[in-house]
């Protein structure tokens, strides 16, 4: 299962709207869609060092870049979710009752961890 976050909905958006069949290796193919989105299909595209430009519906298929900036990083619900998927993923998982609630629930609505048996673990 691809994680959606904001770089993997906008890169689907565009260049995948149909989209993209990751069975072969689903956590590689995750990962380099969300680099992908945060290097050159970001919300102002870098179009002319795109390596898959034929046949994307270019930035008007992922709708406007967003107008206001993001809030600071310190302190907010990325960064807790940062730390705390590190932390699953170093260690094979958290118990559930150690883990920031938002941040564990967030982390399995996007796919990019699972709850198992009281822990918070990586997706297989």
């Amino acid at each position: 299962m691809l994680p959606l976050d904001v770089n993997v909905r906008r890169v689907l958006a565009r260049r995948f709207p149909g989209g993209i069949d990751i069975a072969g290796d689903p956590w590689r193919a995750g990962q380099a869609i969300m680099e992908f989105g945060q290097r050159i299909c970001r919300a102002r595209p870098v179009c002319d060092a795109c390596p898959v430009s034929d046949g994307c519906a270019g930035p008007e298929a992922a709708g406007p870049a967003p107008a206001r900036r993001q809030k600071p990083f310190a302190g907010s619900l990325r960064q807790r979710r940062g730390r705390l998927l590190r932390e699953v993923l170093a260690g094979g998982g958290v118990a559930l009752h150690h883990a920031d609630p938002e941040a564990a629930a967030g982390l399995v609505a996007d796919g990019l961890a699972v709850l198992h048996g009281g822990r918070l673990a990586p997706p297989r």
